[in-house]
């Protein structure tokens, strides 16, 4: 076939052809404490972004659902929304270049320092805290501290750190002295915010109210019975509106192995489909924080996410009756329904305490305790704090 191929006239001139040029977003050079990154996106929350969201991630809680609710606890003006946390969340963590990151690994700290509105301007701060190089010698975890500001008064209204994983980076480093003042510093907001928030509601919330959600103790674990995926089509509409850069999320000629596998979820919305499983079961929510999540392996938006929540610390809420604060575990499970599927199955607790962000960890546990229901299948591991209508 090639000998037939008729030969092509070489080029003489150069100038007559061109190639191209591939623009790259990554660092250009090495990370340095206290880094600041260039971020130039700039993104107004509208109407029809949060419908998005809520069409994607299931709510059951007043302060996401109830206009008039959210107006009496001070979260927005009469007849309009909040932005629910975790959308507040993944606007502090995408719509950037990803700088060369290879794979994200997951949240520390996400914290809620004001309300999150409709119709507010947001951008974000990108500073480097701490970069990790791994044992192989091959990669580097590195923790960016994102802080997402209110365009025109430049109001920080929410916070976390992001770990993701890179190239070998030349030397490692922790987080500077001015960085963990900075930290305390945007807490002690958050937990103003708490407080604010907390108290309008036990003077605003009728006591009939008190006493409608199912009351949890330490160490009960719940098996939820929500689990859906994410889509293809939501999947596109999340990463083009949110202004999600990887690839792996978008390119479905590149990536695609058929069925939507291969394009991978972003990390933040696996985290927020697991929590979007719990999210009936443990309401009423009034405030959270996001202490930790990991995720523990790839998701494609044609898979079912699931999940089960565990039940570390319940303690009630000092001088305001009829709130408590639970901390809770929750595992994001993928193909599996746990209310169905794991129904009188006895689960060591030891499960929900494993600190390990790698799935060789949980699949190991699994093997080890028989639990082949489970073995291969956590996705997330998130850890909140949160206050509720008990």
């Amino acid at each position: 076939m090639l000998a037939l191929a008729p030969l092509l006239e070489p080029v003489e001139d150069a100038r007559q052809v061109v190639v191209g040029r591939r623009v790259t977003h990554a660092l250009e050079r090495p990370p340095m404490p206290d880094d600041l990154l260039p971020n130039p996106y700039e993104m107004t929350a509208t109407a029809g972004m949060r419908d998005l969201w809520v069409q994607c991630f299931y709510s059951h809680d007043r302060v996401v659902t109830s206009a008039p609710f959210a107006t009496r606890l001070g979260l927005t003006p009469a007849g309009t929304l909040p932005l629910p946390f975790m959308m507040g969340l993944y606007l502090a963590c995408c719509m950037s270049s990803t700088h060369g990151a290879i794979y994200h690994l997951g949240f520390r700290n996400a914290r809620q320092l004001a309300p999150l509105r409709v119709g507010d301007t947001y951008r974000q701060e990108i500073q480097v805290r701490r970069v990790r190089n791994t044992g192989d010698g091959k990669r580097s975890v590195v923790t960016t501290h994102r802080r997402l500001l209110r365009v025109g008064d430049e109001t920080p209204v929410f916070t976390l750190d992001k770990r993701e994983l890179y190239l070998r980076q030349p030397e490692s480093f922790e987080p500077s002295p001015e960085a963990a003042r900075r930290d305390e510093e945007e807490r002690s907001q958050a937990l103003a915010f708490r407080t604010t928030l907390t108290q309008r509601a036990h003077e605003v919330l009728p006591r009939a109210e008190a006493g409608t959600a199912p009351s949890f103790e330490a160490g009960d674990l719940l098996l939820h019975s929500f689990a859906r995926p994410l889509g293809i089509t939501a999947n596109l509409a999340l990463s083009t509106q949110l202004l999600v850069t990887h690839p792996i999320h978008l390119d479905h000629h590149r990536f695609d192995l058929g069925h939507g596998r291969g394009v991978v979820v972003s990390g933040g919305l696996v985290v927020s489909m697991t929590l979007a499983a719990a999210a009936r079961d443990l309401h009423e929510v009034l405030w959270e924080e996001l202490i930790a999540a990991d995720n523990i392996r790839p998701v494609a938006p044609t898979q079912t996410v699931g999940a089960l929540s565990y039940v570390l610390f319940r303690a009630p809420v000092e001088g305001l009756d009829g709130l408590e604060e639970l901390v809770v575990r929750t595992l994001g499970v993928l193909e599996l329904t746990p209310s169905a599927e794991l129904a009188e199955v006895p689960l060591p607790r030891a499960l929900f305490t494993l600190e390990s962000e790698r799935p060789s960890a949980y699949d190991e546990f699994c093997r080890q305790h028989g639990l082949q229901a489970l073995e291969g299948r956590v996705v997330c591991v998130a850890t909140r704090r949160l206050v509720r209508i008990r």
